[in-house]
């Protein structure tokens, strides 16, 4: 203790940016992070007239559009099990967003509806943004 209750603590340098530092108490030690999810698929598309058009994407295999507002996404290379999280957004004309909801996940597979906030129907969107992270 230096004066008033006021500590000199000795910290250690992270050897590599990002490095998470921890206490029991009495020391500090210096670690790489535990592994963490990362992308694993993207998909950035166009749906015009009902018609896809592909911009970028990364493990997947294809999307269809099954009716308005539902498109059925395949990946190239399936993961070990549908414990994975989907991240998308999709608008249409202007700066309207839709509604994004995934549901028939599998391994190899999920399905994307996108609809209005005015209504429940369906709506084809302009832009469709998916990522996924495992």
């Amino acid at each position: 203790m230096l004066k008033d209750g006021i500590f000199d603590i000795n910290l250690p340098q992270p050897s590599t940016s990002g490095n998470v530092l921890t206490s029991d108490g009495d020391n500090w030690v210096s670690q790489a992070p535990a592994s963490s999810a990362s992308v694993q698929a993207f998909l950035q598309c166009e749906v015009n007239s009902g018609t896809l058009v592909t911009n970028e994407s990364s493990n997947i295999s294809s999307i269809t559009r099954v009716s308005i507002g539902i498109y059925d996404i395949n990946f190239s290379t399936p993961f070990a099990n549908a414990d994975y999280a989907i991240l998308g957004h999709a608008n249409i004309s202007g700066d309207e967003s839709l509604f994004v909801a995934i549901y028939q996940r599998t391994a190899s597979s999920f399905r994307v509806r996108t609809r209005t906030a005015r209504n429940s129907g369906g709506a084809d969107a302009n832009f469709l943004s998916i990522a996924v992270i495992n």
